[in-house]
């Protein structure tokens, strides 16, 4: 049990970190394409849209530039970018 309560604590920590949860948040904002078909297309609605699988959906829209770059660029201007930028006064 005490293994258990390990992962769990490291998880809780690793998920209260503001840059993790930014670079999910805005993860989550840029790839919603994904999200939304994950959440709402049934089988035969994926293969009207010409896709074979989910897998294949993900694939084809999934892009190395969405997938890391832009989240990690959103997510380091969010966590310290902007409370420097609310915290300036106005000149």
């Amino acid at each position: 049990m005490d293994k258990a309560s390990d992962i769990h604590q490291e998880l809780k920590d690793r998920l209260a970190s503001p840059l993790f949860f930014s670079f999910l948040i805005s993860w989550c904002i840029i790839n919603w394409k994904i999200i939304i078909g994950l959440i709402f297309y049934k089988n035969s609605e994926l293969k009207m849209d010409g896709y074979i699988s989910y897998i294949d959906f993900i694939t084809q829209n999934l892009k190395a530039s969405h997938t890391l770059f832009y989240p990690l660029f959103a997510a380091i201007l969010y966590t310290f970018i902007y409370p420097i930028v609310r915290n300036c006064p106005l000149v």
